[in-house]
């Protein structure tokens, strides 16, 4: 079974090989560009292919081409017009640059005129159009762009006449200096008039192949054509015998080939040469037995050294049969013959020449006769003709001459040629020490052998010296007497450079060199002879490697917490030679720096430290070295500074020593988390007893913290215990005091002190002194900061039994004659030897309490104010009396009694006690004589309140105007602001009810910059808020450029500015700084941004990572009671969901900071405990408090959700809501005057005479303890308005309390009828007793009557029954108002109406005091207890009193 089943598992696996094979082999996008390096000529056109292939998608992919340098720059795209930078865009708008598509996946860059600032790194990218990124999406080919040095020239004349058959023959100079390999192509070509493009005659192609021109093949053939290559940049053109066809403009053009990578020739320029216009003259036959001759020079003007050719051509009717002698002759002297046998004879002057192959005459045909001169000479020019004699052989083989023709003259002008020699230097500048000085000269234009001779001087004002030369022979001379030791060549290449090289190079070498170059020409005897000489000088600086080694120490990383990896670098840039390096370090406190190890440049490494503690990397760049030393664990022992020494060498000679920087590394303590308990305020025992304090540490830094601990007394120090746990005492304590004192450890970080036998003298303050310890990785032990807790210990003798009788009192007084008396009653006392010390305490609105009177323990007394009178009617009994009172004298008053011992020769302070408080209130009513007027007082407290309210309207306009302003700006705001959203207090807050358990506030975070390193660090930013980058650039821009993932964002240059794509119209460039800001930023803003800045011809990178998150929501706090062990799980949220992770803290009443969302309560937490949780973010936080106990009362829901500020009913009022609430301000206080007109007008009606104010006997209301009783004095009767009695003032306060508002309200909006409750009360307690609501008319006339029988002494009995009459009434009515229960104002806190309850409980006299109850229930909080019981000489009418003056504060 096996067997037969392995084929099957073999096909399986094959089958998935190939499927995979298959899926890795599709899809896969592969971009491919033309191989390089490419070299192109400046100035001429360049085509880079690039294809795509293995792609999905759209099959017409987008190309994108730029150049990479140091920089990225975009050149052109086919998918996005705006894709070339500043420097491309201009050329691709003219179309100099563009793209040409050959078919979907494959395009040519074609570039028309190169320029020098195209070189560089060609990129090609395709952009994505898979549905996977898989393969290559760009490739990229170097381009070098080399100069035009391919020249080209005709130097023959211009014009040339010629019959047919005649001879031409032409020539042109073709050179290259490029320093690349290259082939040059030269064709001859000839236009004639009625050609639209020149044609092509012959060509010597790359290869050196000769190739005929269309139309040209048959007589190229024959031999009457061809091209010859004279020397290396001379290429001649012949034609035989030319027809009427060649007649045209001929010219030469020079083509220049170089090979690619991939073996193919590629043009990169091109020359076109002057042309010389040809006529060709149809030739005329002569007679049967005649003939012609004529004679053509292939130049009639030619510079020495140029070669003349003479054409003496015969033209005769049966050529073959007649024989000819043809002569040529120079200023009618024979200088060549060619006999009728073909023999020639070359005369006198010429015969050297001829051996030299300078002169040479040849029959090139039946009819032609050629004389070529070469190497012309200035001997040579003048007139030349040709003399022809026709000849018969005879028998004998003889010639006999029969007739002559002499061809036409042709004069030829020999000039002395101009040298075309030409030099260049190249230098490299500046050189290195060590390296080979190199100097080249480039030579042009010479045709003969050339020498060269090297000169050097190092000062511009000395001579120069030879360093060494070499003749036209290539023979090299010795070096010059500086140079003898050295190795120092000369070279000759080819091409006509001369190079000088000198060895390892010095500073010395530095200065100015100069090449000689002389041209020698072969002069006719001969010799060679310097004919021309040129020169070129330039200069040379060798650096030495001193100058150039550069040492620079940094570090990411200067401040580091302990036991965190430190990188310390060392960068020495320079010239590439051998480095060795030291890295010293010096302590804090130190003089003299540490050896850590060493680096020899032989690699080798020693160590002068602990090899554990340190780790070392070497990274070689192309300009620097960088060597890093790294500190994995540092530690407390590592801190201080540092700097490394290097030493460069060349061939083992050190060449120089440079010392870097001196970088400090802090090294940081953990931030201590310590937290002490805390212990009680103050402490007592008793003489002899025992005295312990505990200490206790509730949270440490980590759990493998140490401690010492001091416990001292004020300064002094008594006992300690170190790291170990030995505890010492203060050696200059005495002996008997170190034994009474122990401390003791307990639980490990509970540290108790225990005084034994304590003494008085022990009291003091005791503070309990805690130091941390960590140990750092190298396992030393370093301390954290001290925390303190504190005590106050006092020792008594005796147990504290003082007391002082605290009972609290309200004192109304409105007769300013009459005084009052304070007591302090001394309940007990400590000892019987104790003394007391009394003072008086006063207590005014809203000030600090004011010591009045102070009878001190050795009986002197002390006053502040002169009227006081003290008294001690007994021992425990201390008084104070002030017999006239003033308004001043308003306050509470209490006593602070303090019981004094003397123990030996010092007293000490027993105990301290103070007694209840006695709240006086004095009025100024002015006397009883005169008149209060109800509805003038309720104008001046109307007015008042009604320009407080206009004020307040005006106010709150005024802020609503700023608020719309404010929220304009901020819509225009570039930047976020910190705007804290607070809840506004509830309207019962200001009744003094507690304030809400919640509170919220929010805050925004800002960008801080960072250090402006080449390294790039995230920054977070809120969503919808503008953001600003800067560049980490140095200088000036010129050109800024942002980009965001590879995209442009903006660019601005001095041309103007330009933005781009999702960032249009929301971003902004600061030209002189090249900040980038954009606005209403989005969370697809986030990613990494990076400019690029032109600065001096430079650019500069950098980039910036940014992230775009939403700040923290409004938040909820929920609260979840678990049935069975009563816990409360509070949980925090945000009401929308957040878009990325938060962070939760809980803080409160416990002790514990938990993290996250949730927090367990336990059940025995008190319900007043607020906890508060903070939800933040890396650019806001947000927080909320949450009362517990409104999780289990029910006063609020088990969830609490806190609005935003522009949700808020009460904070987000607007322009129509206040002006309504300032109209029902108004409207209250309307009808507040209106029910007092009411009232008045009711009283009037029921008095049934004319009242212009309410007016009481104020006699009638002081009681039988007030003034004796007096008449009133006489009244007239035509004065109605005037009564005999008046109203007191705290009366008709009274009236308008609190509560009574509230029943005129109500009665106010009930329907029509008599009022009711306290409004009906207190409306008839100003009305005499027994005139009811019904009738009230009749008694009204009874009294008129009355009134009117009046006798003017007033002392009729029936006013004086009417006044105790009115006396009962009242008093009557107040028993009412005090049997009335209050308004129900109290419903909102049960747990005081239940406190004031058990007060008046305690009352031996309730129903004294129910008046100033129902005041305090009505007003709120009261400062008067509710203990308050009526003090003597004293009425209720004061009470009364007291109770409106609380309803008025």
């Amino acid at each position: 079974m096996r067997e037969k089943a392995a084929p099957w598992r073999m096909g399986r696996l094959l089958f998935l090989a190939g499927f995979l094979l298959s899926d890795l082999c599709h899809g896969q996008r592969d971009v491919q560009i033309q191989e390089g390096p490419l070299y192109r000529v400046e100035g001429f056109p360049i085509s880079i292919l690039c294809s795509v292939s293995g792609f999905t998608g759209q099959a017409e992919q987008d190309f994108e081409f730029g150049v990479r340098k140091s920089f990225e720059l975009n050149m052109i795209s086919t998918k996005d017009p705006h894709f070339p930078y500043a420097v491309f865009s201009s050329r691709v708008r003219a179309k100099e640059i563009e793209i040409e598509r050959l078919s979907g996946s494959s395009a040519l860059l074609r570039i028309k005129r190169l320029e020098k600032k195209d070189e560089g790194e060609i990129f090609c990218h395709t952009p994505n159009t898979d549905a996977r990124l898989w393969g290559n999406y760009s490739a990229e080919t170097t381009l070098h762009v080399i100069k035009d040095t391919l020249k080209a020239s005709y130097s023959g004349p211009p014009s040339q006449s010629l019959s047919e058959a005649d001879a031409l023959q032409l020539e042109c100079e073709v050179s290259s200096e490029t320093f690349q390999h290259t082939h040059l192509s030269v064709s001859w070509l000839v236009r004639a008039q009625e050609d639209q493009e020149p044609r092509a005659v012959i060509t010597l192609d790359k290869d050196l192949t000769v190739k005929p021109g269309e139309g040209f093949e048959a007589r190229y053939h024959a031999g009457f054509i061809s091209m010859d290559k004279v020397e290396d940049t001379t290429f001649r053109l012949k034609i035989s015998q030319v027809q009427q066809s060649d007649q045209g403009k001929f010219f030469c053009r020079a083509m220049e080939w170089i090979q690619d990578p991939d073996r193919t020739w590629t043009q990169i320029s091109h020359k076109t040469t002057a042309g010389c216009q040809m006529e060709i003259r149809t030739m005329v036959a002569p007679d049967v037995d005649s003939f012609s001759v004529s004679l053509k020079a292939s130049v009639v003007l030619l510079q020495q050294g140029g070669a003349l050719d003479l054409h003496c051509r015969v033209n005769a009717q049966n050529l073959q049969k007649h024989f000819f002698s043809v002569t040529w002759m120079k200023n009618e002297k024979p200088l060549a013959q060619i006999g009728s046998s073909g023999m020639l004879t070359v005369f006198d002057g010429y015969k050297e020449r001829e051996k030299a192959a300078e002169v040479r005459s040849v029959k090139a045909s039946n009819t032609d006769y050629l004389l070529s001169i070469r190497s012309a000479r200035t001997e040579d020019q003048g007139q030349y003709r040709c003399e022809v004699w026709q000849e018969t052989m005879d028998e004998d083989g003889s010639f006999k001459r029969l007739q002559k023709q002499l061809s036409n003259p042709e004069t030829v002008n020999v000039t002395v040629k101009e040298s075309d020699l030409r030099v260049e230097m190249f230098l490299k500048d500046p050189v290195t020490e060590g390296d080979t000085l190199r100097v080249t000269c480039a030579v042009s234009g010479f045709r003969g052998a050339l020498s060269v001779s090297w000169k050097h001087k190092r000062e511009s004002t000395d001579a120069f010296s030879d360093v060494i030369s070499q003749t036209h022979e290539g023979v090299m001379k010795d070096p010059g007497t500086r140079y003898q030791s050295r190795r120092v060549q000369t070279l000759h290449s080819p091409g006509g450079n001369l190079s000088l090289e000198i060895s390892e190079s010095a500073p010395s070498d530095s200065g100015e060199y100069r090449c000689i170059v002389s041209e020698w020409t072969l002069q006719s005897n001969g010799e060679m002879k310097d004919a021309h000489s040129q020169s070129q000088q330039g200069a040379v600086a060798v650096q030495s490697i001193e100058s150039l080694l550069k040492v620079r120490l940094k570090s990411r990383k200067a401040i580091a917490p302990i036991d965190s990896p430190v990188e310390l670098l060392c960068t020495a840039g320079g010239p590439s030679v051998p480095l060795d390096v030291r890295w010293m370090f010096q302590p804090p406190g130190s003089a003299k720096p540490q050896h850590i190890l060493s680096i020899e440049n032989t690699g080798e490494i020693s160590w002068a430290s602990d090899q554990r503690n340190y780790q070392l990397s070497i990274q070689t760049l192309s300009s620097s070295t960088v060597f890093s030393l790294l500190m994995p664990r540092v530690s407390k022992q590592q801190e201080g500074q540092y700097h490394c020494v290097v030493n460069a060498y060349q061939k083992g000679i050190q060449k120089a020593m440079r010392i870097s920087n001196s970088l400090a590394v802090a090294v940081q303590s953990p931030v201590s988390k310590l937290s002490l308990s805390a212990l009680q305020p103050h402490l007592e025992a008793t003489v002899n007893t025992e005295a312990t304090v505990e200490c206790s540490v509730l949270r440490t830094t980590t759990n493998s913290s140490r401690f010492t601990v001091t416990w001292m007394r004020g300064s002094e120090m008594l006992v300690t215990m170190d790291l170990d746990g030995v505890v010492s005492s203060d050696p200059a304590a005495d002996l008997e005091k170190d034994q009474r004192i122990r401390m003791d450890a307990r639980k490990k970080q509970t540290f108790t002190l225990t005084l034994q036998q304590v003494r008085p003298s022990d009291s003091g303050q005791y503070i309990c002194q805690v130091e941390e310890w960590l140990q750092d990785p190298l396992g030393e032990w370093y301390s954290l900061e001290k925390m303190n807790a504190s005590t106050e210990l006092m020792v008594k003798e005796e147990a504290d039994n003082l007391h002082v009788q605290k009972q609290d009192q309200t004192l109304n007084i409105s007769d300013p004659q009459g005084g009052f008396t304070t007591s302090c009653t001394i309940d007990s006392r400590s000892s019987d030897r104790s003394v007391f010390e009394v003072t008086w305490f006063r207590v005014q609105e809203e000030e600090a309490p004011v010591a009045i009177f102070t009878a001190s323990r050795d009986g002197t007394l002390h006053t502040r104010e002169e009227h006081l009178v003290p008294g001690r009617p007994r021992s425990t009994l201390y008084t104070l009396s002030i017999p006239r009172t003033s308004p001043s004298d308003t306050g509470k008053y209490y006593c602070q009694v303090e019981e004094w011992i003397l123990r030996g020769t010092a007293w000490n302070r027993l105990a301290s006690d103070q007694s209840g408080v006695l709240s006086v209130h004095v009025h100024s009513d002015g006397g009883s004589g005169g008149l209060v007027n109800p509805l003038g007082i309720a104008l001046a407290l109307t007015v008042p309140l009604i320009c407080v309210l206009l004020l307040l309207i005006s106010f709150l306009l005024r802020r609503e105007h700023q608020r719309l302003s404010e929220e304009k700006k901020k819509k225009k705001s570039l930047w976020a602001e910190n705007l804290p959203l607070t809840p506004s207090r509830p309207r019962d807050e200001a009744r003094g009810a507690p304030p809400p358990p919640l509170s919220y506030s929010t805050e925004f975070f800002q960008i801080p910059e960072k250090a402006k390193d080449a390294e790039s660090s995230v920054v977070y930013v809120e969503t919808r808020t503008n953001l600003t980058l800067c560049p980490r650039v140095e200088g000036s821009p010129e050109d800024i450029l942002w980009k965001f993932k590879g995209n442009k964002v903006a660019e601005r240059d001095s041309n103007g500015f330009q933005d781009y794509g999702e960032f249009k119209e929301r971003c902004s460039i600061d030209l002189s700084s090249g900040n980038l800001t954009v606005l209403n930023m989005r969370r697809n803003d986030s990613g990494v941004y990076e400019s690029e800045i032109a600065i001096n011809g430079r650019v500069q990178n950098s980039n910036q990572e940014v992230k775009v998150i939403d700040a923290v929501q409004e938040l909820l706090v929920s609260c979840k009671v678990d049935p069975d062990s009563h816990s409360k799980t509070l949980r925090c949220s945000e009401i929308q969901p957040p878009s990325q992770k938060h962070t939760f803290e809980w803080t409160g009443s416990s002790p514990a900071s938990p993290e996250g969302p949730e927090l367990r309560v336990e059940p025995d937490t008190q319900p007043d405990a607020v906890f508060t949780c903070t939800v933040r973010n890396e650019v806001s936080k947000k927080n909320i408090s949450f009362r517990i106990g409104d999780c289990s009362t029910g006063s609020a829901p088990h969830s609490v959700r806190i609005a935003r500020r522009d949700m808020n009913p009460k904070e987000g009022m607007g322009y129509l809501a206040k002006i309504g609430i300032a109209a029902v301000a108004v409207a209250v206080v309307v009808g507040v005057l209106l029910m007092i007109f009411i009232s008045y007008c009711s009283l009037r009606k029921r008095s049934g005479r004319p009242r212009g104010l309410l007016e009481v006997p104020l006699n009638d209301l002081r009681g039988p303890h007030g003034a004796s009783e007096g008449s009133v004095p006489d009244q007239k009767p035509d004065q109605g308005l005037v009564f005999k009695s008046r109203l007191r003032l705290d009366v008709f306060l009274t009236f308008l309390k609190c509560s009574q508002l509230f029943e005129i309200f109500k009665y106010l909006k009930r329907p029509p009828g008599p009022p009711t409750g306290l409004l009906q009360n207190h409306l008839l307690s100003l009305v005499p007793s027994g005139e009811g609501m019904d009738d009230e008319q009749q008694p009204l006339k009874d009294s008129e009557k009355a009134e009117e029988e009046e006798p003017e002494d007033g002392d009729s009995t029936e006013e004086q029954e009417e006044c105790s009459r009115m006396d009962e009434d009242h008093g009557h009515e107040r028993e009412e108002d005090r049997m009335q229960p209050p308004p129900d104002t109290t419903a909102e806190q049960p747990e005081r109406e239940e406190e004031e309850e058990e007060g008046n409980g305690e009352q031996e006299n309730p129903g004294d005091d129910q008046g100033t109850q129902e005041l305090e229930e009505s007003s709120g909080p009261a400062d008067v207890s509710p203990e308050a019981e009526t003090v003597d000489g004293v009425g209720d009418d004061q009470n009364f009193s007291g109770g409106a003056d609380d309803c008025g504060e």
